[in-house]
């Protein structure tokens, strides 16, 4: 750094006292360095970015109301990957002065999938779906059984971005299940099932009874149910020892059954609108700011 300042004509001489002292002063770290995200959606097409943010909140903070008038709330998503890693030694038990420790070496038998529903207005987890493979025909699977056990009542979804969730199986189950009649198109040619963009307006249609709320692109943070898969990882997966996958998948449907019976709430929000459009001018969002 020091060569770097006297090649670039910043200084004539200085030495690593020095630039220590003035980075020191100012607070500035550049051996530390943490990851974001850039959302694209939020700095190029804010007004979407927006109404998202919006209507998600309105779920969270009126989420008592509506289930009042028969409508759930479930926040999804899927875990992916999940190991079932069994050490090759037994652990060490904590001593005065010491941490726990494991065996560094690990056998693997396998991983699942899991695709995971959380009722906003209860806390509660629906029995979690548990696959080797994450389809968007799994996914349409794992969707009605959530359906089925409230038949009668509406149901609004919330969810990422991921191709599953706005799939053509999946229009096609909504419009079943919906009793739509009209013409749902051809994939790729016309109709709602033309693409993506066409099928997401169909199945976030507010008329709809079963219907959907995409979080902004890489606002993940906006899913109530990953603050629950951060739970799960850590109270269950992430130190534990599993002899098969048999037994990972068993040992996640205690852990929901547990969580449902003795800890489930609906979480407090916090996060209570966004900046209006006229706050953020142009040029900020091209720089990422406001």
């Amino acid at each position: 750094m020091c060569l770097a300042a006297i090649k670039n004509k910043i200084v004539d001489s200085i030495s690593v006292g020095g630039v220590y002292h003035i980075l020191e002063s100012a607070n500035i770290k550049p051996w530390k360095i943490r990851y974001y995200l850039h959302s694209k959606e939020k700095y190029e097409d804010y007004e979407t970015y927006s109404a998202k943010i919006k209507a998600i909140n309105f779920l969270y903070s009126n989420a008592a109301e509506l289930l009042n008038q028969n409508v759930l709330i479930y926040s999804s998503d899927e875990m992916t990957g999940i190991q079932a890693l069994e050490r090759e030694s037994p652990g060490k038990l904590p001593l005065p002065g010491m941490c726990p420790k494991e065996e560094f070496n690990y056998i693997r038998h396998g991983t699942t999938s899991l695709i995971g529903f959380f009722c906003v207005q209860t806390g509660k987890v629906v029995e979690p779906f548990l696959k080797q493979t994450r389809t968007s025909e799994d996914f349409v699977e794992a969707l009605s059984q959530v359906l089925a056990l409230n038949p009668d009542k509406e149901h609004a979804f919330i969810l990422d971005n991921l191709n599953i969730y706005r799939s053509v199986p999946l229009v096609q189950y909504i419009a079943r299940k919906i009793g739509f009649k009209g013409d749902l198109g051809a994939e790729h040619q016309r109709g709602i099932l033309k693409n993506q963009e066409s099928r997401v307006k169909f199945l976030t249609d507010p008329s709809h009874s079963i219907r959907f709320y995409f979080v902004p692109i890489h606002c993940s943070w906006m899913n109530q149910i990953e603050i629950w898969f951060g739970l799960l990882n850590r109270q269950l997966i992430r130190h534990n020892r599993f002899k098969s996958l048999e037994d990972l998948e068993l040992l996640i449907r205690e852990y929901v059954t547990q969580h449902n019976e003795l800890f489930a709430h609906p979480y407090k929000w916090s996060y209570n609108s966004v900046p209006t459009v006229e706050k953020i001018s142009a040029e900020e969002r091209l720089k990422g700011t406001g």
